[in-house]
């Protein structure tokens, strides 16, 4: 079905019954799952393998179409989400509620774009930042060895290239012996199914601004398509104040 013809039904969709818990219409479903899936950069047979559904439920659901409960909870796990997801019925909001803060879910939420940490001048951006998180995707990847010797390695190119000349004739090497490192070690994840994206967050939420270094690292079994992506989804209060590796994406 065009974008265009799922968009006009759900413009024609009848406003809910207030306090009168309700399924989620196909239609909304249907646009969420489309939105999720290409936000993530993954191919319609890259989610039906990852939920274990056909090719063609798939697509029913992102024409807005009804399918059985049980393919919308396989989706709806294999993007992580809470199970009922798609499924539960529940009350919806109305547009006065809607406008209360309280009611926003996505108040912290920002769109970071990201693209693969593979070149000097990257390593170089992320490393000159005021704070680097780490925002890992469908939970903590393994093993975690290889996750937290990458975020050591930025923070010794950061001190290397804060203190420029004065550590010329230091005994850690030069740059480019450090930078040879970083890709090796790199190419360690790569080997061990991990992905690494990364982007650069200005963050003005404390008062004074502040870049921050997102660093994004997903298993290839959780995220096939994590170095395609091109932008995180980032909550914010992970960041905001902190002072130290800890944030969660989607």
């Amino acid at each position: 079905m065009p974008t265009s013809s799922l968009y006009d039904r759900l413009v024609a969709l009848p406003a809910p019954d207030p306090g009168i818990d309700a399924s989620v219409p196909p239609e909304i479903i249907a646009f969420n799952v489309s939105v999720t899936r290409r936000l993530r950069s993954w191919k319609q047979s890259t989610l039906a393998d990852m939920a274990g559904i056909s090719l063609s439920t798939l697509e029913r659901i992102e024409r807005g179409e009804k399918v059985q409960p049980e393919a919308l909870d396989r989706i709806g796990a294999a993007f992580g989400f809470e199970p009922g997801y798609y499924t539960a019925a529940r009350r919806p909001l109305m547009p006065e509620e809607l406008a209360e803060p309280e009611n926003n879910p996505y108040p912290h939420i920002v769109i970071v774009k990201v693209s693969p940490l593979d070149n000097q001048a990257k390593l170089r951006s992320l490393a000159g930042c005021d704070l680097v998180v780490h925002a890992p995707l469908g939970g903590d990847p393994e093993p975690s060895s290889l996750v937290s010797g990458l975020f050591e390695l930025i923070e010794v190119l950061a001190f290397r290239l804060a203190a420029g000349p004065l550590l010329k004739s230091s005994s850690l090497g030069g740059l480019r012996e450090l930078y040879r490192l970083i890709f090796s070690h790199l190419d360690d994840m790569r080997r061990e199914g991990l992905g690494v994206v990364f982007g650069v967050e200005l963050d003005t939420s404390s008062g004074s601004p502040r870049r921050v270094g997102i660093v994004g690292i997903a298993h290839r079994d959780a995220d096939p398509a994590v170095r395609a992506r091109k932008v995180l989804i980032v909550d914010r209060r992970h960041f905001s104040g902190a002072d130290d590796q800890g944030s969660q994406a989607s």
